[in-house]
């Protein structure tokens, strides 16, 4: 990497680098896709999953949910330890949110859930913070999820 940004530098190379930052974001977000589309994959393979949410404020103070997804991996032996089944936990993203209530997170969680084709019915667990409009009796985020 060193030398090709050296020859660019010098102009030693004439055609394009793909080194601009439209292009590197285009790449980390097409690697990004892929990553989650092989995650997507695993968790509808393995049917059951559970999930944990949390909110924070980002650099903008607009509140973002996070979403992590956990499931029991049925495809994915590991050589060195020999285990056929392992626990996962992988990262899903954040989602900006304009509201943290209860009914509102539950509804933003839904909608994702069903753009990642998971169907909630096969939620079988969840987790958040002690944030109270994650656990209210009536009308609480997780109120929303009881099959």
């Amino acid at each position: 990497m060193n030398e090709h940004v050296r020859k660019i530098k010098n102009q030693e190379i004439k055609t394009a680098h793909y080194l601009g930052k439209e292009i590197q974001n285009e790449l980390i977000q097409i690697l990004a896709n892929a990553i989650k589309d092989n995650i997507l994959t695993r968790v509808k393979f393995a049917k059951y999953y559970s999930i944990i949410l949390d909110c924070t404020p980002d650099n903008s103070h607009t509140e973002q949910m996070t979403i992590i997804i956990h499931f029991v991996d049925l495809e994915s032996p590991t050589s060195h330890d020999g285990d056929l089944v392992k626990i996962k936990e992988h990262f899903l993203g954040l989602i900006p949110v304009e509201k943290s209530t209860g009914g509102f997170l539950a509804k933003t969680l839904i909608e994702k859930l069903e753009n990642f084709n998971l169907p909630i019915e096969n939620l079988r667990g969840q987790g958040y913070d002690n944030g109270s409009n994650m656990k209210g009796k009536e009308n609480g985020h997780k109120e929303k999820f009881w099959i």
